[in-house]
Order: C-alpha cells, then structure tokens, then sequence
C-alpha cells in the first residue's frame, strides 16, 4: 500500500527535485539566475515542490505510526497473556522455581528469535519494494524482430549505403506524423547537407538513420538489409555522432576524445584527431596539454571550455572514432567565423572518403556537401545538388537568396 499510494506518488516529485537541485548547481544556470535576480524565484519553486512531498510523507507517516502502533499493541498483549500465565502459576505453586526459570528463559530467547525474524523480513520487504522498479523496468518488453533470428553483427563493407522506403514516424500517443513517407537514399562516400525550417523532421530523420528510433512504418535499409535485424552495439559502432550539445566529462583531454581509457587510447591518434578538429591550439596553451583534466567536477585544476572548444572536441571524438559515417548536427553553431572558415576548409580532409549527413540551418555550408536534402513539414520537400535546387527557384533557392541578402548587408554595414 506503502510504494503504490506514497512511493509511486513520490517518483514525479523525485524527478521535479532532481531537475530543481540539478539547475541551482549547474555553472551554465548560474549566470541567469545571478543576472536575472531568479534567487527569490527558485526558491518559491523549490519550496512547491516540496509541499508534494510533504503532504506525501505525511500520509506514510501517519501509515507507518498505525502499523506500529497496531504491531506494539498486539506484541504487548501476547507478552502479558504469555508472563501473565507463568507469575500465576508460579504463584499458585503450579509449576516449580526451576520451571519458573526456564520458562522466563524461553520466553525471552522466544520473542528475541521472532524480533530478529520480524526485522530481517522487514529488511527484505523494504529492499524488494526498493528494487521493484528495476525489475519492471527489466522486465519491459522491447519490439524485437519477430522472425527467431539472432541479431547479426554488421560486417565490414567496402561501401555503406543507406536507403528510406516510405518510412514514417510518429511519437507513441501522437497522431500528428513528424515524419511523413520519406523515401531517400544516401550511398556511399556521399556528403549529403539536411537543412529546413525548425520542427521540418531532420532531427528525426537522423535519429531514425541512427537506430535512436524505429520507424513507425517503412523500412530503412544498410545496403539491402533492415537495419533492424542487425546488433544494435553493433550497428552504432558504424557511427561517429557529433550533437549540438557536446556533453563533456570529468577526464583528461585525451579521454574525453578517445572516449576510453589512457592505457586503451592511441595518443597519436588522439593528437592527430585534436589537431584536425582545430582544438589544438587549445591543447598546446594548458599546462599538461592533452592530458589536462576538464570540468572541476574532480580535478580542482580541471579546464572549462568554451562553447566553440566544446564543439571542436566533438568533432575531435569523430575524427577519433574513424566511423565510416559521420553525423554532423550544426557542428560550427557555437563557433566563431574564423574556426567556422577553418572548418569548411578541412572539411573534406576531416571526412575523408566517408559518408557524411551534415545537418545545418546555414545554407552557405550545403554548398561543400553533394547532395542536398530539404525537409518541409515532415516530407522531403527538394532533393539535389546546389546547382540544381537553385536553378529550380524552389523553397531552397527562396531560403539560400534570403540568407545571402543577411550576409550582403552585415558586410556592407561592416564596410
């Protein structure tokens, strides 16, 4: 009754408190809250939250009082039926002195064993409701592929090529499709730019192209294979992800670009990776250079990087990672022009001869890419080369003269 109506009730309240302590303690939160006076602000909110857990605590402790109260009770009144017996039978000469002992003797080695008892059953109750969720969250069931075939790892191919047949997708409980009928192929060695308008479907796309999703219809296929019948471990070692948001851990440089430990990571590899993603000159200006630990998290010596640092290490981890295909997600957002012109030169030595989905909302950077796919409200709107798509005088061509106008007038107010 305890974990249904007071346990569970709380697992909402444990997730608005985590966020809560989370925010307050984050360096990257602090600045607004201190520039935004939120002082007063967060602790109003931390305090609503609390008053669900208050109210919560207050109904199993008031549970808690019943139960022992009710257990006490009964305990006191079979200890005094149980002595009650023995004092007046001793009294009444019934049973001996000798008996008497024995008897008191038993009682209390008796009712010590059914404590013990009692409080290692107690003991595993509480620690089987503590480890319940874990088990049903274990226990879900995952749509598998219903053929009875084992999952097979990804052989390495001379080439990898990827195709979408009417694939769609929707959020569990959604009607709205985010992505509607997309048929694309992506072969081998191509440098294919996704660019759109915000909520267009190209995260989703990605994602689907991952295996972070599963289509709801359709199919998406590595070189004429469902790519749901391949080990998925298996299947994301063939990716070399670099996200918007570049999460960074509390570890040397180098173990935060080879994602592994000094003894299992090739510094020369590493070095090499760090240079080509223009991180290096950060590396050279710290006082252990690569093996500098990052965040202050363990290391009270520990670097923090800037957003731009942050982006070229993500980068430096693909490099690293030397996937046969690389997912850029606006790799130069937080860049500033000259790392973002320095990137867009080594751009084809960065990829080399590996198949690249590069994600932008600057289409000037779709030009260095082969094949452009335009998404528009979950559909594949426009396909084709730069040439080719303003020559069409479609939506991209309307998007790249609009951004180009942009850049026109910001260097013409800068002259």
């Amino acid at each position: 009754y305890t974990k249904i109506h007071v346990s569970d009730v709380l697992a909402m309240w444990r997730r608005k408190h985590t966020y809560m302590q989370n925010t307050t303690m984050d360096l990257k939160a602090a600045k607004e809250i201190r520039l935004y006076d939120m002082n007063s602000f967060m602790i109003k909110k931390y305090s609503e939250i609390n008053k669900e857990r208050y109210e919560a605590q207050k109904k199993k402790e008031r549970l808690s009082f019943a139960a022992d109260a009710g257990y006490n009770v009964i305990w006191a009144f079979c200890q005094i039926i149980l002595y009650g017996w023995i004092i007046y039978s001793a009294v009444n000469r019934k049973i001996t002195v000798g008996n008497l002992t024995l008897y008191l003797t038993s009682m209390t080695t008796l009712f010590n064993g059914i404590i013990r008892l009692l409080d290692i059953a107690n003991k595993l109750f509480s620690q089987s409701r503590e480890v319940e969720d874990y088990r049903k969250f274990i226990d879900i069931e995952i749509e598998e592929d219903t053929s009875g075939m084992a999952k097979i790892e990804v052989p390495e191919f001379d080439e990898y090529n990827f195709t979408f047949r009417n694939v769609s997708f929707k959020y569990p409980k959604s009607d709205n499709y985010v992505l509607c009928n997309l048929n694309l192929t992506i072969s081998s060695g191509e440098k294919l730019a996704v660019v759109g308008l915000n909520g267009a479907g190209k995260s989703t796309m990605i994602k689907l192209l991952l295996g972070l999703y599963e289509p709801t219809q359709g199919v998406i296929l590595l070189n004429g294979v469902d790519i749901k019948k391949y080990d998925r471990t298996s299947y994301y070692n063939i990716f070399a992800p670099v996200f918007q948001e570049i999460p960074i851990f509390a570890f040397p440089l180098i173990e935060n670009v080879s994602m592994n430990t000094l003894d299992n990571t090739d510094i020369k590899r590493a070095e090499y990776a760090v240079g080509l993603s223009g991180l290096s000159n950060k590396a050279d200006s710290l006082k252990k250079g690569i093996f500098t630990e990052l965040l202050k998290v363990i290391s009270d010596d520990g670097v923090e990087l800037s957003g731009g640092e942050n982006q070229k290490l993500g980068l430096a981890r693909a490099v690293y990672k030397n996937a046969p295909v690389i997912v850029l997600d606006e790799p130069t957002a937080s860049m500033d022009a000259l790392a973002e012109s320095r990137f867009y030169r080594n751009f084809d030595k960065m990829m080399g001869g590996k198949t690249a989905i590069y994600i932008s909302h600057r289409l000037s950077a779709a030009r260095f890419c082969s094949k452009i796919a335009l998404f528009d409200n979950g559909k594949l709107a426009e396909y084709g080369t730069h040439e080719s798509l303003m020559a069409a005088g479609g939506m991209y061509s309307d998007m790249f003269k609009i951004q180009a106008q942009y850049y026109h007038e910001e260097a013409g107010l800068s002259e």
